[in-house]
């Protein structure tokens, strides 16, 4: 399963998927409104470490809203193999880097990011700015 524009050059690898509504379109105005307001807190904890990471300035908020999953990123579900086109590869938590351990050994195409899974006790504002300033550029 593939959330997100399907030519994205930053793909999070994610284990479970989310509720999604039958009429849920990433490109949608309010697409992570609903997206969050279908899951609850759990999800929005997601895009909200996401949006952290992705936005180019700290302005993460305006990210979430406008800009998280309609060009940039997508979030591929339970992956057995990395995006061939993604120039960044964030391995989310335990099962996904086990999962992805040998396509991770082999990769090259792009960075590959092993980040705990996105929750805030795993994955704290802290974690995040240092993944920002090691690995992450702004976007273009």
């Amino acid at each position: 399963m593939i959330i997100g524009p399907s030519d994205a050059r930053s793909i999070f690898y994610l284990p479970t998927p989310p509720i999604l509504a039958t009429d849920w379109r990433h490109e949608n105005n309010h697409a992570i409104e609903q997206l969050i307001a279908d899951n609850g807190n759990h999800w929005r904890k997601i895009m909200v470490i996401m949006a952290k990471l992705m936005s180019p300035s700290d302005e993460w908020r305006d990210y979430l809203a406008n800009h998280l999953l309609k060009h940039h990123e997508a979030i591929y579900i339970n992956a057995i193999q990395l995006a061939p086109h993604a120039t960044q590869h964030f391995i989310c938590g335990n099962k996904m880097q086990h999962q992805l351990e040998q396509q991770m050994k082999n990769c090259t195409n792009g960075q590959i990011i092993a980040l705990p899974y996105l929750d805030y006790r795993q994955c704290p504002n802290a974690l995040i700015e240092a993944t920002r300033t090691q690995w992450l550029s702004p976007q273009s």
